[in-house]
């Protein structure tokens, strides 16, 4: 029984290595649907984080954000 714990700590903490090391956490190890997003989503999140940043005015933002939505 001692060998087959510690074994099977050995086992865990490799696999918890392995999983971190690849993905950060074990959460990202797990199969699931992928959340694709649009080029349209992409481009609108882009454009917030740079009037977020100040790169550009809220005047600047506005009109963008127009044009990206035709």
């Amino acid at each position: 029984m001692g060998i087959a714990f510690i074994a099977a700590v050995l086992g865990a903490t490799a696999l918890i290595l392995v999983l971190t090391r690849h993905g950060g956490s074990l959460a990202t190890a797990t199969p699931g649907p992928s959340h694709a997003t649009s080029p349209l989503d992409e481009a609108e999140r882009i454009l917030a984080r740079r009037y977020a940043r100040a790169e550009i005015t809220a005047e600047e933002y506005s009109r963008m954000l127009v044009i990206l939505r035709r």
